[in-house]
């Protein structure tokens, strides 16, 4: 049977990204379930946190390559409430992974998660959300040394210390020929 035969297409739909409409309303999303009787025990909720940088990528590729078609990934972005051009950045960026989600015939709800003050603000607006999902795993991208990469950090650590759910954290190793899969030990593999 082929793919197109034995999966269906939920749903797929685009908004027009105007920043005077609800940011709720102008969310991409792609829903792609097989149709095959998944056990509802069988199904996670793997909640992804990025932010649009390479590490955010090296973590969807991850992710996406351990997720079962019966998984649910839930990207999230956080973005500064009131703030609108990084409302229309937060659009783009969750686009962009709604298109390769599309692409991978991946289940992926996309969100973007409002948050007030610092770096302490986003991981809790993170956590809440894994929390509110009842998520079973938090996988997260990590960089290190620049001052931008320092606030990552301080969001991994603060998601290390109290995420409701296990976390994952996928380390940058850029240039290091290291393979994304290669970041998990053998023994952790297919546990996550």
């Amino acid at each position: 049977m082929s793919d197109k035969a034995s999966s269906q297409t939920v749903a797929h739909e685009e908004h027009k990204m105007s920043l005077a409409e609800p940011l709720k309303n102008q969310m991409k999303t792609w829903v792609h379930r097989h149709q095959n009787d998944v056990d509802d025990s069988d199904r996670r909720n793997i909640v992804l946190a990025v932010d649009g940088d390479s590490t955010s990528d090296r973590a969807f590729q991850f992710v996406t390559k351990q997720a079962s078609s019966s998984d649910t990934i839930h990207i999230v972005h956080a973005s500064a409430e009131g703030d609108n051009p990084q409302k229309a950045e937060s659009l783009k960026i969750l686009s962009r992974y709604a298109d390769k989600c599309a692409a991978l015939k991946k289940h992926c709800q996309l969100e973007t998660i409002f948050y007030s003050g610092g770096d302490k603000d986003i991981a809790k607006a993170i956590a809440e959300k894994t929390k509110q999902i009842d998520a079973t795993q938090l996988v997260v991208g990590h960089r290190s040394q620049s001052e931008e990469k320092k606030k990552m950090g301080s969001v991994s650590r603060y998601l290390l210390e109290r995420s409701p759910c296990p976390l994952l954290i996928v380390k940058d190793v850029k240039g290091k020929g290291q393979s994304v899969e290669d970041q998990v030990s053998d023994t952790h593999r297919g546990e996550w």
